[in-house]
């Protein structure tokens, strides 16, 4: 076949053709003295630009160290070798490629030249060995969002999602990039949890997962300028459909595990809240045969023997037994209660009137109550009990941050009221909960907060982080014992001021029930 011959079909290649000299191996290594048109579209490069230079002006960063290697090894045995790669374009963009080099032999049997056989992957590998590896939803989607913006030479990308049912789409995980204007590395940001005002404005990319359960997911990148965005469109089409299994079952593991700590969080509680009924029974009947004895030899004591005082204070003691009876009882759930439809904004309003009292003047007690609210299943009692325990232990972690145990601390509770509904396949943290509609009461404040490991311990009875005899340990126990007897539930996180916000989720009552 004529040389013109074969130089025309190599060039209309769609895979690269380049061909190098044979030697040196040594740095900077064999010289380029032909490639075809494919390269040029590849890397952005014209042929006059590279001939005379070597592969290494296509190296970057990204480039794998140990697959070069392995090639040098290779060449040095003239043997043939596959490698796969980063390489960046002539723009400064990444992008993989796999290719096979083989030696050329003159007539003579004399190595002359290497010829390369290369063919652009990035759209197969492009954020693959990131989904392989993940372990958390957060690990995946952060990884994605980074690679994918440096892959498809965007400003920003972002993670949103949608319950199913809805429209409305929130972003959970962004990564924005700062182009440098230097000449040095550009720089991103990640954890912004929001696209700025104004990317809609800009040129955006939508590529959607496709989720067997109607939830929604998907991938949005954005680009400050106009221009191509071809290469954008095709690559997070690629990523997303790459995601779809693994954030499907990483979100599957995540809803599991959290309902297996629940669980195990239930069903510790209920063994103990038996032992804790059974004890609060019997020492219930013991209180009442002592307080019985006491009110009658009180009155068999004249008052002028001087001894009144001393039997008062025993009654009180024993009242504040019987108060410590209560809790066990409450959390125990073997309090007798009846439930029924409960104005929560009354119970709140007249709560708060007794709160203010028990406070104190430097904590501030802000209340949000909707104008109109359905009525809670419940107990107006119960929920007055929840709300003062929340309340004083709010009080009392604001006041131990304070450095001068003698000076009351300043601080901040509020106590908000919202509707909400809970969704059989978006139940977040309420995966104890039936599906349907709820109240959700919160209590938050601005003091301390708690650290983790006292966050997963803060509802077991007779667990506090109180000095000894400053506390039971029951405040939050009873709080968790009388919210579940309403068939409700509890869920205690870091509040938006760095204290303690605790939410209560309590079912809209109905007719029927």
């Amino acid at each position: 076949m004529p040389l013109p011959l074969i130089e025309q079909a190599l060039s209309s290649l769609n895979d690269v053709v380049l061909i190098t000299e044979a030697e040196p191996f040594a740095l900077p290594g064999p010289r380029i003295v032909w490639v075809n048109e494919a390269f040029e579209r590849m890397s952005g490069y014209t042929a006059v630009e590279v001939i005379g230079q070597t592969p290494r002006i296509l190296q970057g960063p990204r480039t794998s160290r140990t697959e070069l290697d392995r090639l040098v090894a290779a060449l040095e045995r003239w043997e043939s070798c596959r490698v796969a790669v980063t390489n960046y374009r002539k723009d400064g963009r990444p992008f993989d490629v796999e290719f096979d080099v083989v030696p050329v032999a003159d007539e003579r049997g004399r190595f002359t030249h290497w010829v390369s056989m290369q063919r652009d992957t990035t759209l197969q590998t492009v954020a693959a060995a990131i989904i392989a590896r993940a372990e958390s939803v957060d690990a995946l989607v952060a990884g994605v969002l980074r690679e994918t913006v440096e892959y498809a030479d965007v400003d920003g990308a972002c993670w949103e999602t949608r319950a199913p049912g809805t429209d409305v789409w929130r972003a959970t995980h962004a990564v924005v990039r700062d182009r440098a204007s230097d000449g040095g590395a550009d720089r991103y940001t990640e954890g912004q949890h929001s696209l700025p005002q104004d990317a809609r404005e800009r040129d955006v990319i939508v590529a959607a997962l496709l989720m067997r359960d109607n939830a929604g997911a998907r991938l949005v990148l954005w680009r400050e300028g106009a221009g191509d965005t071809t290469h954008a469109v095709e690559l997070a089409n690629a990523v997303a459909g790459r995601c779809t299994i693994s954030y499907e079952r990483l979100r599957a593991d995540a809803a599991r595990e959290r309902l297996e700590v629940r669980l195990r969080q239930a069903q510790k509680l209920e063994s103990i809240g038996r032992l804790a009924g059974g004890v609060a029974h019997d020492f219930n009947n013991l209180l009442t045969v002592i307080m019985g004895n006491l009110e009658l030899l009180k009155d068999r004591v004249a008052p002028t023997d001087g001894d009144h005082d001393e039997m008062d204070e025993v009654l009180r003691a024993t009242d504040r037994a019987r108060s410590l009876v209560q809790h066990l009882l409450s959390f125990s759930r073997q309090q007798r209660i009846t439930l029924g439809a409960v104005d929560l904004a009354s119970v709140i309003r007249q709560t708060v009137v007794l709160l203010q009292r028990t406070l104190g003047s430097s904590i501030t007690l802000a209340v949000d109550l909707p104008e109109a609210l359905p009525p809670a299943m419940g107990d107006a009692a119960l929920l007055e009990q929840v709300l003062i325990n929340l309340a004083v232990n709010s009080r009392d972690a604001i006041q131990s941050a304070s450095l001068d145990a003698g000076i009351p601390a300043i601080g901040h509770i509020s106590i908000r009221v919202k509707a909400t509904v809970v969704r059989d396949d978006d139940r977040g943290d309420w995966v104890q909960l039936a599906p349907g509609h709820y109240l959700c009461l919160s209590v938050e404040d601005d003091g301390p907060g708690m650290p983790p490991a006292v966050l997963e311990r803060a509802f077991d009875p007779f667990f506090t982080t109180k000095p000894v005899g400053a506390g039971t340990g029951l405040g939050l126990a009873s709080v968790y014992g009388a919210v579940n007897q309403m068939g409700g539930d509890v869920h205690l996180s870091g509040g938006a001021a760095g204290g303690l916000l605790a939410r209560i989720m309590l079912p809209v009552h109905t007719a029927r029930a």
